[in-house]
């Protein structure tokens, strides 16, 4: 046992725990809600409640031996833990069972486990291991590439299990970039896309010749992407540019209108010749000067509108019908209350009936006739906004803002690398469960299928991010020393 003024029990930092054993406590009572039975008695536990007290306590179990090992052997053993998941990934595609069209879970005798959720701590683990060597310079290709491919790999196994939720929680591995001095423009590209493509799927009218609303929008937003640009990187000097592009922009819309209006031109062909005009412009910038930020536009500019014109083929014929119900929902395309928009909107009847006190534990209408699918695992937050109200929810709302930010505090302490990184990872992880999962309750986000972390029901989900979270803080424990000297604990046999 570890003993001393620098022991783990000591060093650990209890508020998390706090937190995560309150949490988890409520993740039981709303998952005994959830499946409860009227004629089964209160305290008769035949059913997913009983199972998921079985993963808690396990949990509990898997967080004590994390706090034993040594700190550094999650260091040491990074890269290891990261080949055994992958490779579990991979019989995963070729073995598992189909269930509700996802193959991504193994069968162990009376046990499912879903192995994409212990990719999420091994990928922490491994990027945290990479960022964490000595002399990384994430501004290096190499380094982004090597990066990229830890983070690309498990994306690629899952989509192959046909799990899309979950290979989109890797995408917050970006955030965790960020804050290590990754370009900014990174991000820019990805939330160009995403927004590209809301708009285009949510406003496909079409307004002008064989142009939709959408693809004006889109077209307008990499306009004021690239004066955003250049006025971030020198605004001095950029200005002029920036008004030859605003009277460029100008000139083209008149010339549009008015060929729109008194001709039967078709008004695309001058939009792109523009667009050809603007590319071909910063490119003569970029060979006089050899700035390079005007070749980042050229290459800005071709990718944003490439991808404009590809969304509609995107939404047609990668996604699933399933997928496209769903996001033609969230978005408010299509009401569809008994059909992909069920959930949700018995979600939100659920969480609206309950008010500011909720009907108490035990009396939610929704939730005792079983009127929301999955409440007991996508959709536990329902089951809390019904029978606990208001006050119920906002408790949860905080108490993972609390989490959240006190990961995020801890992360920003730590001298080494290694620890920041995997801590920032973890934290950013958890946010986009919680705040996806809590949309997809509320039906602001599309339903993807990803649970709320330490309350929806699972074997797999639990004890993911019991160990995503205790391996954070076992290494935490080490921040007073120096770099690289955890083996300083003492043990006692």
């Amino acid at each position: 046992m570890l003993y001393g003024k620098n022991s783990v029990w000591n060093t650990l930092d209890w508020l998390t725990v706090r937190v995560y054993l309150v949490l988890v406590l409520i993740g039981w009572f709303c998952i005994y809600a959830a499946s409860y039975e009227c004629n089964t008695g209160r305290f008769d536990f035949s059913n997913r409640a009983s199972m998921q007290m079985v993963w808690i306590l396990s949990s509990l179990c898997i967080a004590f031996v994390l706090l034993m090992i040594e700190g550094n052997w999650y260091e040491v053993f990074a890269f290891g833990i990261y080949i055994a998941v992958m490779l579990l990934l991979i019989v995963t595609v070729f073995v598992a069972t189909p269930i509700k069209g996802s193959c991504s879970w193994l069968t162990l005798g009376a046990v499912r486990i879903q192995p994409a959720e212990f990719a999420k701590f091994a990928t922490a683990l491994a990027v945290a291991k990479v960022m964490g060597r000595y002399q990384f310079d994430i501004s290096k290709k190499r380094s982004i590439i090597s990066l990229l491919g830890l983070v690309f790999l498990p994306i690629s196994l899952i989509l192959l299990q046909r799990e899309t939720g979950s290979a989109l929680v890797f995408f917050v591995f970006f955030l965790v970039f960020y804050r290590e001095g990754m370009s900014g423009k990174i991000l820019l590209i990805g939330f160009s896309a995403a927004l590209i493509f809301v708009l285009v799927v949510r406003f496909p009218f079409v307004v002008v010749s064989s142009i939709s609303c959408g693809e004006l929008l889109g077209m307008g937003f990499i306009i004021f992407c690239v004066m955003g640009l250049l006025l971030q990187y020198n605004y001095s000097r950029e200005l002029k540019h920036v008004k030859y592009l605003f009277c460029a922009v100008l000139g083209t819309t008149v010339v549009s209108i008015s060929m729109f209006l008194f001709t039967s031109f078709n008004v695309y062909w001058i939009i792109l010749s523009f667009f050809v005009s603007i590319c071909f412009y910063f490119l003569f910038l970029f060979m006089k000067n050899r700035f390079s930020i005007y070749l980042w536009i050229v290459l800005f500019i071709i990718g944003s509108f490439s991808f404009l014109y590809s969304t509609d083929y995107i939404f047609d014929n990668v996604l699933e019908l399933h997928q496209k119900n769903r996001v033609q929902v969230a978005l408010g395309i299509i009401d569809d209350p008994r059909g992909a928009g069920y959930n949700v909107n018995q979600s939100k009847i659920a969480i609206g009936s309950g008010g500011f006190k909720g009907k108490g534990y035990l009396r939610g209408t929704q939730t005792e006739l079983k009127y929301v699918p999955e409440q007991e695992t996508d959709f536990i937050f329902c089951t809390l906004g019904e029978e606990m109200g208001f006050i119920g929810s906002v408790t949860v709302l905080v108490l993972f803002l609390i989490l959240i930010i006190r990961l995020v505090w801890l992360a920003e302490k730590q001298q080494r690398v290694f620890i920041r990184v995997y801590g920032y990872s973890v934290a950013c992880i958890i946010f986009f469960h919680f705040a996806i999962n809590i949309g997809m309750v509320l039906g602001i986000t599309p339903v993807i299928g990803i649970p709320l972390s330490f309350l929806s029901y699972g074997g797999s989900s639990l004890w993911s991010f019991t160990i995503l979270l205790f391996i954070f803080l076992r290494l935490d424990t080490s921040k007073r020393f120096g770099k690289g000297d955890l083996l300083k604990f003492k043990f006692s046999t």
